[in-house]
């Protein structure tokens, strides 16, 4: 960012709420970096279901629907 490390504690410490509602407004939405939007169970059974889906078609019949 091009700040030194002591500006960015300060905005942290004394501007943080100030710097939130920034975002809110811009609406961007902060969470955590290991935040998932489903349970990690539902997670892993739409990526079967993808994998199991993707492996019975081909990229043309995904392009184009009457590609038999």
């Amino acid at each position: 960012m091009g700040l030194s490390e002591s500006t960015v504690s300060r905005i942290k410490t004394e501007r943080l709420e100030e710097v939130v509602l920034f975002l809110a407004h811009l609406g961007i939405k902060c969470v955590p970096a290991d935040f998932q939007c489903v349970d990690p169970k539902t997670f892993a059974a739409f990526e079967v279901l993808y994998e199991k889906a993707m492996s019975q078609t081909t990229p043309t019949k995904l392009i184009f629907e009457d590609a038999d």
